[in-house]
């Protein structure tokens, strides 16, 4: 088995529709640690699973196409209670992660806050964990926002939170690492590319005291193959967040099968 968790990237999404409930149950039916997903706060205040900012990209087209380009934060609960996405209705925060938690309580939701949230998303967001009653090891905040990254653990200081960043070299982790110090957070997730996430830099974030993930762009992503989830794995990265959790398991297999046995 791979050693670091693998974390689904908006669920299975290259075989389901992304951020839909059957896209993370899949995900983590089939072995993932956990599952990825991006949280939208609708105008009523109720945090919807959807990574735009608009319904156009991932709705069904035929069903309120009035709604389709309407910005996601002027919308209620009761205009988007009916469109279909994916075969679904939107998923709400709630929903997802209580339903997530009923299923495969030991697994972990990375949930995104995207770009843009404030104080009342967060309020909401914290509030939704409480009553669910996710606890520490279910859930990690991650968010772009070094503000909101701030206020997520101000508000909740049990509960982890890494500060998202797109690095293009080493420097760049470190910066990524030294905000996250800053900050006073858990870790740092940043995207997974060997140039920048280099084993002497994870050495370094780890030292720190920082956790380490990494994570792709929708599918199909060139760093999401083989030799990258490899290259990951030698240099101990934490985390590893992939479009493809069925194929890395079998990828992972079939290492584990050409690994010389250990010997005492």
């Amino acid at each position: 088995q791979y050693a670091r968790p693998l974390i689904a990237h908006r669920g299975a999404s290259v075989t389901l529709p992304e951020n839909t409930l059957a896209a993370a149950l899949a995900a983590l039916d089939a072995g993932a640690a956990g599952t990825e997903y991006d949280l939208q706060q609708l105008a009523c205040g109720t945090l919807v699973v959807l990574h735009d900012g608009t319904l156009r990209r991932t709705a069904h087209p035929g069903t309120h196409p009035n709604l389709l380009d309407v910005p996601i934060g002027q919308l209620r609960l009761q205009d988007v209670a009916h469109v279909d996405i994916g075969g679904e209705i939107l998923p709400t925060f709630a929903r997802m992660l209580s339903t997530l938690l009923a299923r495969h309580p030991v697994r972990i939701s990375f949930a995104e806050l995207k770009v843009g949230a404030g104080p009342t998303m967060v309020a909401e967001a914290l509030r939704v964990v409480l009553e669910v009653g996710a606890n520490p090891e279910q859930i990690i905040f991650i968010c772009f926002d070094s503000n909101v990254c701030a206020q997520l653990k101000a508000g909740a200081p049990g509960y982890r939170v890494f500060l998202l960043g797109f690095c293009a070299s080493e420097a760049g982790v470190r910066k990524t690492m030294e905000e996250a110090l800053r900050l006073g957070i858990d870790g740092i997730n940043v995207n997974a590319h060997p140039t920048a996430v280099t084993a002497a830099v994870v050495q370094e974030v780890h030292l720190h005291g920082l956790a380490m993930a990494v994570w792709v762009y929708r599918a199909p992503a060139p760093n999401d193959c083989e030799s990258v989830w490899d290259y990951m794995e030698r240099v101990s990265v934490d985390y590893c967040t992939t479009n493809l959790p069925p194929e890395v398991h079998c990828w992972a297999a079939r290492a584990q099968a050409t690994d010389p046995p250990n010997e005492i």
